[in-house]
């Protein structure tokens, strides 16, 4: 089986923050999904996996990607993160485990943003899915939720 072809599994999480560990950065959530994917998927292979398990509209969201990566410091392992936005970064993000053995799985965040505040719901959505997706990881604070709660309210009604 050539390098390619090798199955590797990524451990997604969301609905979190990025906090400091002892051995580095982490999340503070268990993960939320975890996937196989091949090794050498391209940036768009990869985003599109992204939007498939969770389920939102990339018409309305934008999914931004961070891999936890490990760095030696000394005699050390310690992790960092590195944002994942082309194919480069997805070579990168890869490489973690060809240079280090003792890795199993790539561990990637996820976050979201919203992509225009004049969002246009299908009237057969319900309050509680668009609530939903709106705390899919976007790392506000519970005001600036309520503040965007409050416009898509406004701008269903």
């Amino acid at each position: 089986m050539g390098k390619k072809e090798k199955d590797i599994t990524i451990l997604c999480y969301w609905n979190g923050n990025i906090v400091e560990g002892l051995e580095g950065l982490c999340y503070d959530q268990p993960p939320n999904k975890a996937v196989k994917v091949k090794l050498g998927l391209n940036y768009e292979l990869l985003l599109n996996k992204m939007y498939s398990i969770t389920s939102l509209d990339r018409q309305q969201f934008r999914i931004k990607m961070t891999c936890r990566y490990p760095s030696v410091v000394g005699p050390n392992l310690k992790y960092i993160v590195i944002p994942v936005r082309d194919d480069d970064d997805v070579d990168i993000m890869f490489d973690a485990l060809t240079k280090h053995d003792e890795l199993s799985n790539i561990d990637l965040y996820l976050e979201t943003e919203i992509l225009s505040s004049d969002i246009r719901y299908a009237s057969n959505q319900d309050e509680d899915d668009i609530n939903e997706k709106l705390d899919f990881g976007n790392m506000l604070d519970e005001e600036e939720d309520e503040k965007i709660a409050l416009v898509v309210m406004i701008l269903l009604n």
